[in-house]
Parts: structure tokens; sequence; C-alpha cells
């Protein structure tokens, strides 16, 4: 399973090439052996009994690898829907967490971030300010919707632009600036005057300033750090919006 070359996202951790044949055996489990037929290491572990159902294993649309079972018929489906349904464990357990990497745009697209939602299964969003490049490939990441701030003039630009907060958030990978014992409120006003701070993220007194486009973004309950999208005030970016337009017209008028 591998994103890049050198970028797996999961991986069996077997050395030396000692792994020999996958096994995916009638009671549910596949497992890694050696030559020798000692057992290096558990894919997946959910025992079912074949006798009732049907099994099989996908690697699916989002890069889970998953167990499914089927009823073989109306009487032994009591337990289960007489569709395919996912057993609880699957390799890896959150994709979103898994590929986080230095090259690449992680589980989601650019400028997005990812969630596994209580289906258990990862949904890609976009933060506050942006929106999908395409509304059928939620994957493909998303774009700003606000005039970037002036680096030219980012002290006039201070006051037309906002923090909005995103808990348990983080970019990992696309930090150019790090500061340690400072406050929440320092880290905000930085980003704010900062003109090439896309988003700030901030935990345990320490301030990580990031530039664009954002990658490996994830929302997830374990991560203690907390997100400050900087955005354009609504109104800024709305007068923005029709100086824009009026200067087309303008051009369309000659």
């Amino acid at each position: 399973m591998y994103t890049a070359a050198s970028n797996a996202y999961w991986s069996t951790q077997s050395s030396n090439g000692s792994g020999y044949q996958l096994i995916f055996n009638q009671s549910g489990y596949m497992y890694l052996v050696a030559s020798n037929g000692t057992i290096l290491r558990y894919v997946f572990s959910n025992p079912v009994s074949l006798q009732d159902l049907y099994l099989r294993a996908t690697i699916d649309y989002d890069g889970v690898f998953r167990q499914y079972v089927y009823p073989k018929t109306a009487s032994s489906g009591r337990r289960w829907a007489m569709a395919w349904s996912t057993l609880p464990k699957f390799v890896p357990s959150n994709i979103c967490l898994a590929i986080s990497f230095p090259s690449g745009s992680g589980a989601c697209g650019f400028n997005s971030y990812c969630k596994i939602g209580d289906d258990q299964r990862p949904s890609c969003s976009c933060p506050p300010g942006y929106t999908f490049l395409d509304q059928n490939d939620v994957t493909k990441g998303c774009k700003q919707m606000f005039i970037s701030q002036d680096c030219g003039h980012p002290s006039q630009e201070t006051e037309s632009f906002e923090i909005e907060d995103m808990l348990n958030t983080n970019f990992p990978h696309t930090d150019y600036e790090v500061f340690g014992s400072v406050d929440e409120d320092w880290c905000r006003q930085f980003c704010l005057s900062d003109c090439y701070c896309v988003v700030a993220t901030f935990m345990d007194r320490t301030c990580w300033n990031k530039r664009g486009p954002l990658a490996n973004g994830v929302t997830d309950p374990g991560i203690s750090d907390k997100a400050l999208m900087k955005v354009r005030k609504r109104n800024r970016t709305e007068e923005l919006a029709q100086k824009k337009s009026a200067k087309k017209s303008d051009r369309s008028a000659f």
C-alpha cells in the first residue's frame, strides 16, 4: 500500500524480505508467514464463520483495506443485513492520520482536511474561507475564496483579516516558523500580521506558522492542536469582489 514509491502508509514491518506468503484463511484471519510457516504479523483478525457467510477483502477507493461479509441465506442473515457489511477491524485504522508526509497533500487534497465519521469512513472538508475545487470529487482539495493578504502593505491589511478556530486540527509538514513560550493571543496576532501565514496551530505554548497550500489536514479527537485559520473579514471580501467585478465591467466597456 503506497502513495508513492518511498511513502508507505502501511507496512507489514517485516525485514529482509522475510515475508513469504499472505494467508487468508476460512476463519477470517489474514496474516503474513515466513518460509518456515512462522506467523510474522496478523493483517486482519476478524473471526467469522464461513459456513454462514461469504467473505471478501478489498482495498477501497479511500485506500483502506477492509473485510466484508454477506449472508449465504436469509436465515443466516439474522445478525447481518442481506448486503455486504464491513467487519470492525481494517487497515489502517485511521487513514487520515496514516497519510502524512513532507510531500503530497495527505489523505485529502491540498487546502482541505480529513476526518473519520461515525461510520468509521474518512471524509474530506474545506476549512473556513475555502471551497471545493470540484464538488463532484472532494478529494481534489479546496481553493481559497478570498484575496490573500498584501505583502507589500501587510500592516495596512491586518484589520481586514480575522481568525477562525478549528479545534483538534493540524496541517503537519507545512510549518515555516515556530515560536515557543508564547500564548495563544500572541500566536493569533502574529499570524494576522504576517502575510505569509495562512494558518497557525497552537498547543502547549508553542505556535507553528504555516504557509499554503495546506497539506496533511486532519481533524481528530486525539489531536491537541488548535488551528487558527486566517480569513478575510466577510464585508471586506465582498467589497474587494465588487471592485474586481467593476474593473472587469470597465474593461468590457472598452
